[in-house]
């Protein structure tokens, strides 16, 4: 067996070089393989069916606080409903006058037709 090593190796270092680049049947490192891709999907799939169920719950929660809030007293939103009397014909008059909206308006049209600014304050070139 002498004859068959390159020179300067020994036969025992020949046959570790062998036992290490062996070509044997690959069939147990394909398993081992197929076995870990399978329990890497599980644990995948495990994750996210339980990420769903979590959010579910979630959102399920949300809407029972929110129907809670709305069975609270007052909680009510209000109406942005304002009964003019006849005797504000003159503000409904310079309301019509001042059409020209300014930034940081906020215009209301109500049910009524009536176009009226949501802040009453003084103008900025006044303050």
């Amino acid at each position: 067996m002498e004859s068959s090593s390159p020179p300067g190796m020994s036969a025992e270092q020949m046959e570790n070089i062998l036992w290490f680049f062996r070509t044997e049947d690959p069939s147990a490192w394909n398993y081992s393989i197929l076995v870990l891709s399978i329990i890497g999907l599980l644990i995948g799939l495990f994750i996210l069916v339980r990420n769903t169920m979590v959010n579910r719950a979630r959102k399920r929660t949300q809407q029972y606080k929110a129907a809670e809030l709305d069975m609270v007293p007052g909680a009510e939103t209000k109406q942005a409903f304002i009964k003019l009397n006849e005797d504000d014909g003159q503000l409904k008059q310079d309301l019509a006058l001042n059409t020209r909206p300014e930034p940081g308006d906020i215009m209301v049209q109500w049910q009524s037709g009536t176009v009226t600014s949501l802040y009453k304050g003084p103008a900025e070139e006044d303050v």
